[in-house]
């Protein structure tokens, strides 16, 4: 999924599944008119967060309500596999639990590192009574439901930074068999895909230019071919 920000900005992030010989590869995905969550068929068994952006981001990830890491990530393609605890992420069956071990919590710095709590992290004074404290918004809940919280990461620029905007993706993994029926039950409230740029070429990137197409053509009404 593309994020842009205000800026002009963008980053790709991605819920991918591992397999066995072919490594990490992209989970099918469809998406609801009116809804922003993102249903995609993944196999039961490790899966990940990818992460692709020319900056870095700061990352958030919740399973179903159960926040696992926050952690800041470098440029370029980058995979969240594990975490806070080590753990590696795993999309099980339901009633699987076999994750016992809580995730400790994970601080973002201002310098965007990640550091556990509990391993050196400082202990911050307890807040003046006049002081509002809004507790932070709870991730939605539901078996094989991954939310995601990502920002830009600071550029340290003495130009001055551009706003830290949060974006929030939804992906909710189905096996197969569920995937399937799930699509076919909201067949009629899938959102199209957006038009290839070049029709005449599906692999171009590069919209149809007809001055300069040497294969384009008329049909003519008095014969019914294309000339």
């Amino acid at each position: 999924m593309k994020i842009t920000d205000t800026t002009g900005r963008a980053m790709l992030v991605d819920l991918v599944y591992k397999d066995p010989k072919m490594g990490w590869l992209q989970a099918p995905e469809f998406c609801l008119k009116g809804r922003g969550t993102r249903f995609l068929q993944v196999p039961l068994g490790e899966y990940a967060i990818r992460i692709c952006s020319t900056t870095g981001a700061d990352v958030i990830v919740h399973e179903n309500g159960e926040r696992l890491i926050a952690t800041s990530v470098p440029a370029r393609t980058q995979f969240i596999t594990n975490d806070s605890s080590g753990q590696p992420l795993t999309f099980r069956a339901p009633g699987d639990t076999v994750r016992a071990i809580a995730a400790p919590d994970v601080a973002l710095n201002a310098d965007n590192s990640a550091e556990l709590e509990g391993e050196g992290t400082k202990v911050s004074e307890a807040p003046a009574a006049d002081v509002l404290m809004v507790p932070a918004p709870a991730a939605p809940a539901g078996h094989g439901l991954v939310y995601v919280i990502v920002r830009f990461a600071k550029e340290n620029s003495p130009y001055g930074e551009p706003p830290q905007e949060e974006f929030e993706i939804a992906f909710q993994m189905h096996e197969v068999a569920d995937f399937e029926n799930k699509l076919a039950e909201n067949a009629h409230l899938l959102v199209e895909a957006p038009p290839l740029p070049n029709p005449r070429d599906p692999m171009s990137r590069e919209p149809l230019n007809l001055k300069h197409d040497t294969n384009s053509h008329v049909h003519c009404a008095f014969c019914d071919h294309s000339h």
